[in-house]
């Protein structure tokens, strides 16, 4: 039989243990971007990468970002792409901050345009998007202006955020 005061104890245990994690969400971390390229259709697009590494120097958060497909010479839009934050980090800020690192980067880059390409289903996504500002279109008829990058992306099962910097 448990005393009252081991359930106490246990019950301050993990009061103390929740706390210190609320405290550690998404602080001192690492950013690295990378700059690299992809091959489609026979041309090569310039992608930025990035990584977040938090103090142990373990990569918690990846995330792609490519310059438009459909311009030859001046792009004026990014698509992000494959956010993946790591089970063990979720709910701790990391998304969001890759998402205002990519925000960040278009804006200083000088892109009119953010895309990005959501599964309906990921509802966190839609909400974080939705919550920064960008606009959800779920609606696969309904057309984007101006991004002609996003039409690619009208499947019944995905969703587009679009961001006008």
């Amino acid at each position: 039989m448990v005393k009252i005061g081991g359930v106490r104890q246990i019950v301050i245990g993990w009061v103390y243990l929740y706390s210190k994690l609320r405290r550690f969400k998404a602080k001192s971390v690492e950013i690295e971007s990378v700059k690299s390229e992809i091959q489609f259709l026979n041309k090569t697009f310039p992608v930025r990468e990035f990584r977040i590494y938090n103090r142990t120097k373990k990569c918690v958060a990846i995330s792609k970002v490519m310059a438009g497909r459909f311009e030859e010479k001046a792009y004026h839009y990014c698509v992000s792409y494959d956010l993946h934050v790591n089970a063990l980090y979720r709910h701790r800020g990391y998304a969001e901050k890759m998402l205002r690192l990519h925000l960040e980067f278009c804006q200083k880059e000088g892109f009119e345009f953010l895309i990005g390409v959501i599964r309906k289903e990921n509802e966190a996504s839609v909400s974080l998007c939705s919550k920064l500002g960008f606009k959800i279109i779920y609606n696969p008829n309904e057309p984007v202006s101006a991004v002609r990058e996003a039409q690619l992306y009208r499947e019944d099962n995905m969703c587009v955020a679009v961001y006008a910097l």
